[in-house]
């Protein structure tokens, strides 16, 4: 062959050092606001195509149009002492709404249906740990809600009324 004829040597092959592989460790990002802090945890499982949160689709079903409401008195400062609210607690999604009742004499009265005081939305318990996935609010907390029970909801205290 070719090298024998030019007087060439191959020395035989050197077998590569085998590396121990690294194990990559992916940091949770800290929830900035901008979409649920289930997103941002979807990026560190998936950052390539993050897949959206499953619904419970048998709960919705179950409990499609059902609606817990609760009379409430918001109890920040003395102002707030004649506001009264309706929490509503939607058991398909464990969403929490709030509305301020109409009342004669102010801008909430003037409106039919009351004053939005709170989105439709995830609550997130006042227990939750601020960890990468937050707990919030579930038919659990909320069917041990009665008279006189006081619920904190984003930083507002509400005493329940009925």
């Amino acid at each position: 062959d070719w090298m024998d004829k030019h007087g060439l040597h191959q020395p035989e092959a050197i077998p590569p050092e085998s590396k121990e592989q690294q194990e990559f460790l992916r940091k949770v990002p800290k929830y900035l606001g901008w979409g649920t802090p289930e997103d941002s945890m979807q990026t560190v499982i998936n950052p390539i195509a993050p897949k959206p949160k499953n619904a419970d689709f048998v709960k919705a079903l179950a409990n499609g149009g059902k609606v817990m409401r609760f009379s409430a008195r918001l109890l920040a400062t003395p102002d707030d002492a004649g506001r009264e609210f309706v929490l509503s607690f939607f058991l398909a999604n464990d969403h929490i709404s709030i509305f301020e009742k109409p009342t004669r004499n102010t801008f909430t009265g003037l409106r039919a249906d009351g004053a939005k005081f709170l989105e439709k939305g995830p609550v997130e318990h006042p227990d939750s740990d601020r960890s990468t996935i937050p707990r919030y609010y579930t038919l659990d907390d909320v069917q041990h809600w009665t008279e006189g029970t006081r619920v904190m909801i984003n930083g507002y205290e509400f005493e329940i009324a009925g």
